[in-house]
């Protein structure tokens, strides 16, 4: 791959999307390492995604052409913007997380509460709505902790992670189509430890669960503005 490639900032403006603040490059060049998109179709969509067939160029050659194949991609519908896994954390440095059935693995799941963002929605505005409808919770301090990218092969969305300091705040609002029995509560070490057994089959709960770690200071987590007021 050239050096150029590896700096999407030096690539042509019309091939730089910005897509919630991150650059993607799109349509891309199989001259320049990268898989290019010659087409697409969209097979299937609704107010929340967009199922992509695309006919793609590879940087590897046969014959003296380039490979070329068609693949799939899942991306967020039209408007929409990338959502937000959350880690609740009370006072006492419990997280609280729900059981839900998942249909794609048709599995009840152990994970972080999460959603989508609404239009002209902060991060932080999402994850506190989230935790709120979800487990019935409130914030007092919400502090990002970057993005994961949970399927690079195949999703396009990169969610937000965001850990908040929460309390309580009236029943959960869940949605109809979510199916959530119960939360439950532990101590990061706990998490942490069910994560490394591979109790816990969420790719975005242990993502999350690496990223809060080094906000663990002499036992307690501390978000943004707590180090002078928590001991």
């Amino acid at each position: 791959m050239s050096e150029q490639s590896s700096d999407p900032k030096s690539l042509p403006a019309h091939e730089l999307v910005e897509s919630d603040e991150l650059p993607r490059i799109v349509p891309g060049s199989a001259e320049r390492g990268e898989v290019e998109i010659v087409s697409e179709e969209l097979i299937w969509g609704n107010d929340a995604v967009r199922f992509f067939k695309d006919h793609v160029r590879y940087p590897a050659t046969k014959d003296g052409k380039h490979v070329e194949d068609d693949v799939f991609r899942l991306t967020d519908a039209a408007g929409k913007v990338n959502g937000v896994i959350t880690i609740p954390i009370t006072d006492d440095d419990r997280i609280i997380l729900v059981r839900q059935f998942r249909h794609p693995v048709r599995m009840w799941m152990l994970e972080l509460p999460r959603g989508g963002r609404k239009p002209g929605e902060s991060p932080e505005s999402a994850a506190a709505r989230e935790i709120h409808e979800e487990i019935g919770r409130g914030c007092t301090v919400v502090q990002s902790l970057g993005r994961v990218a949970p399927d690079s092969g195949q999703l396009s969305s990169i969610p937000h992670i965001l850990a908040a300091r929460v309390h309580r705040d009236g029943a959960p609002e869940r949605e109809e189509t979510e199916t959530i029995d119960r939360t439950v509560a532990m101590p990061y070490a706990v998490l942490r430890s069910a994560c490394e057994r591979g109790e816990i089959l969420d790719g975005y709960t242990l993502a999350a669960v690496m990223r809060l770690a080094p906000l663990l200071h002499d036992g307690r987590i501390l978000l943004d503005g707590e180090r002078s007021g928590r001991g």
